[in-house]
């Protein structure tokens, strides 16, 4: 997980991704990322966090090719052209 969070740091909001998958704070991934001893235990994804985290993955990949695919789609006359 260190290394996906490190990879797409720059691509995916890791805070939304939280929020939006897990419904969980902001600090949340990063604090089982980075193991942060939260209320006394060091902080961990659990089991079924991991695979969430891949259908969250498998869920942004297909909403992103669904947008490549509207563009592919997409008529590419300008407005001027339409004049």
């Amino acid at each position: 997980m260190f290394t996906l969070f490190a990879e797409m740091e720059e691509l995916i909001s890791k805070s939304a991704l939280a929020r939006q998958y897990f419904q969980k704070s902001a600090s949340w991934p990063s604090q089982r990322v980075n193991g942060c001893v939260v209320m006394k235990k060091n902080a961990a994804f659990k089991e079924n966090e991991y695979h969430l985290q891949a259908e969250a993955l498998r869920d942004i990949a297909k909403r992103l090719n669904a947008h490549a695919d509207e563009i592919d789609e997409a008529s590419m006359d300008s407005p001027e052209d339409n004049e």
